[in-house]
């Protein structure tokens, strides 16, 4: 199989779409690169289910309620439910890594046992991720349960997902365990500022094909224009606008590929004002012409299918 550009399926809510690999069971396992992602950036966004991302080869930066981690090779990184986050590129370099998703009330149906050790963890506003060293022996047990659950993923054996679902509950009991042993329960109060960023990103991911501005963006989280931009500037070391415009071409380059909408159309439909400022934008962004991008992507697709 080929390699194909990721797209993320974001929600108008700014959570995520995740294609489990069975619509029954929800355990998503997948493996990528940073290079298949449009500006070597996944788009932000959050769901409900626990993320972990294991590093197999070179590293990528990771950013999580706008804190940047660095993920080294042979690491990894659990993300929480709900958790703002992205991994991209920092340095134009490529690498090898799997992520592994799933919901934690897959791992038990017990209300009592649920209630004693997922939601100390979920709903624990102090833990929005926790890194994994492969140097450190605790966090190595954890990344060598991944590795394996991942292997059984590949194998397809029959009874695999229960082996994977024993797997995630080992995985469950180590970490309620190292979070109590590093005292992490307490608890800290909630950035206020987490939830401002995340109502104006709906909005922008809401009403990218309108007339935004940037009193519309900051209306949004109810603060100033000053905040607004500080805000942003926080969790993704961008301006609202800029925000705006690179959502707006993920959504282009996704019609440029996948329908036979006129760039016109396609500009228009995403919110830019002209089709030249479009491609303007565009340029600045991909380095080439939304023409150019679905004629060298139609090339790519032609030898490699996926």
């Amino acid at each position: 199989m080929g390699d194909t550009m990721i797209n993320l399926n974001i929600m108008k809510d700014a959570s995520e779409i995740l294609h489990y690999n069975n619509p029954a069971v929800p355990l998503y396992i997948r493996k990528g690169r940073i290079f298949l992602y449009p500006h070597l950036s996944a788009l932000c966004h959050w769901h409900d289910d626990v993320e972990y991302i294991g590093m197999k080869k070179g590293h990528m930066a990771y950013n999580v309620n706008g804190k940047k981690i660095m993920i080294h090779e042979h690491d990894g990184l659990l993300i929480n439910s709900r958790q703002m986050h992205y991994g991209f590129s920092d340095d134009g370099t490529d690498n090898e890594f799997y992520c592994i998703a799933f919901k934690p009330q897959l791992l038990i149906s017990n209300q009592e046992l649920l209630h004693k050790y997922v939601d100390p963890i979920i709903e624990n506003v102090s833990v929005p991720y926790y890194y994994l060293s492969s140097a450190e022996e605790p966090a190595e047990k954890i990344i060598k349960l991944f590795d394996r659950i991942f292997r059984l993923n590949e194998t397809q054996k029959p009874g695999f997902e229960l082996a994977i679902l024993s797997e995630l509950q080992i995985f469950w009991a180590e970490w309620f365990d190292l979070l109590k042993a590093y005292s992490v329960y307490q608890g800290k109060k909630t950035d206020k500022y987490i939830a401002v960023q995340k109502l104006m990103v709906r909005f922008v991911y809401a009403n990218y094909m309108s007339r935004i501005t940037l009193d519309d963006i900051a209306a949004a989280g109810s603060v100033c224009r000053s905040s607004c931009c500080r805000i942003f500037r926080r969790y993704f070391n961008k301006t609202p606008n800029d925000f705006l415009n690179s959502y707006r071409l993920e959504v282009s380059m996704n019609l440029l590929l996948d329908t036979t909408l006129s760039v016109t159309d396609i500009s228009y439909s995403c919110g830019f004002n002209s089709p030249s400022y479009y491609t303007e934008i565009f340029s600045q962004y991909k380095g080439c012409t939304p023409t150019e991008f679905r004629a060298q992507h139609s090339e790519l697709q032609t030898v490699c299918p996926a």
